[in-house]
């Protein structure tokens, strides 16, 4: 993973001394952890020229796009594992919003940590030495701890979304993206400089790598923070509700109840076997052909597990039996290579399926149902033009 961040550095800054300087190593190491990994793929990645910058091999090209899905992807579970654990603290409890660095610019910002444990320990050692006193006062339990924050990560604008070539872009965003934004007018003399927090999933705040970069110039005074951990319905509302979140782009299938939002493209699941599976062999194929046919489906604390099964529930094709239910796409590979079940994806993770050798893509006769994905701003946003722009901008 290391060597893939600093293959993806390199290739972002153009030299890999600038590189060492971003990421705080030296030239020497840099170079080491690039001959590292053409050693271990057996390829040259870059093609270095005297007295110039070094450029991307068509090798270097391949590995760089598939390193950095793998990067996103890691991004993508981390955050959904976060996302999971703060979902169970806010159910007990509501927790507090977000508290934000006024330096930070398009930057997501790490909650602090609590208070360490040692102090309440050290407190209680004390008493213990102190000459016992008849039935003495019993020392008060220290209160819980509250469940800290997801953790936000901070990132670069150019780092967030590969450039990938030929992308195919949803039609809505083929509109050319503006040189600069008009900032809106604000009244009054003071201007609200609190960060505007946008939650949407890796995959899909990757459409939007310009547009968050003219924001950034049009808006200078207020920072964008974004939380990855926030990306469907039920989440996103709570966010929404608590000001956790100012802007969510999400995925849906369709409306939701009692959440205003935007319908901006969708994405169609799609069924992924090996090659030579039964089902890959058919021309066409219906969901009856696909009834009782074991599947792979992430882990059920994957936000994206309650997606698939109302995928599945509304092609008539669940339940059905699940004979890997994992995170990991190296595993979900291997069933796939060996096994005779199918696996059901969309977007980026279709994508990366579809370009995987020894993998097919069935030919389904009617199309699964899509998965939307949705804009929705939170209703104390409404008075602030600058969210209202930027809000503009993202769909």
């Amino acid at each position: 993973m290391r060597q893939l961040e600093i293959l993806a550095e390199v290739a972002r800054v153009g030299t890999f001394r600038g590189a060492a300087r971003h990421l705080g190593l030296s030239q020497v190491a840099v170079s080491d952890h690039i001959k590292q990994l053409e050693n271990r793929l057996g390829c040259a990645l870059f093609v270095r020229n005297v007295g110039g910058k070094p450029t991307l091999s068509p090798s270097g090209k391949v590995v760089l796009d598939h390193g950095r899905n793998v990067l996103f992807a890691c991004d993508a579970l981390i955050s959904a594992a976060r996302g999971a654990a703060e979902e169970v603290s806010e159910q007990a409890e509501p927790p507090e919003p977000l508290g934000y660095a006024p330096d930070i610019a398009i930057a997501m910002e790490v909650a602090p940590a609590s208070e360490p444990e040692a102090e309440a320990t050290d407190a209680l050692v004390d008493v213990d030495i102190v000459t016992v006193e008849p039935e003495p006062e019993p020392e008060p339990e220290p209160e819980p701890e509250p469940e800290p924050e997801p953790e936000i990560r901070s990132i670069s604008l150019s780092e967030l979304v590969p450039d990938d070539e030929g992308a195919q872009v949803p039609e809505p965003l083929m509109a050319p993206v503006p040189e600069t934004v008009a900032a809106p007018a604000v009244s009054g003399s003071s201007v609200n400089e609190k960060p505007i927090t946008v939650a949407s999933h890796p995959a899909i705040l990757s459409r939007f790598q310009d547009r968050l970069a003219a924001a950034q110039e049009a808006f200078p005074d207020r920072p964008i923070a974004v939380d990855f951990a926030r990306f469907t319905p039920e989440v996103v509302a709570r966010a929404l509700r608590g000001g956790r979140a100012d802007i969510a782009l999400f995925y849906a299938l369709g409306e939701v109840p009692g959440l205003a939002s935007d319908y901006l493209w969708s994405e169609r699941w799609s069924f992924f076997a090996r090659h030579d599976h039964p089902l890959a062999q058919m021309e066409a194929l219906g969901f009856r052909d696909c009834q009782d046919m074991p599947v792979i489906l992430f882990d059920e604390a994957n936000p994206i597990r309650p997606l698939a099964e109302a995928c599945l529930m509304r092609a008539g094709l669940w339940p059905t039996p699940t004979v890997l239910e994992t995170d990991d796409f190296a595993a979900i590979a291997a069933e796939l290579d060996y096994g005779e079940a199918i696996f059901p994806a969309f977007g980026v993770t279709a994508q990366q399926f579809a370009a995987r050798p020894g993998l097919k893509r069935l030919a389904l006769v009617e199309p699964l149902p899509s998965v939307e994905i949705r804009r929705a701003v939170a209703p104390s946003a409404e008075d602030d033009p600058t969210i209202a722009a930027l809000a503009g901008l993202l769909g």
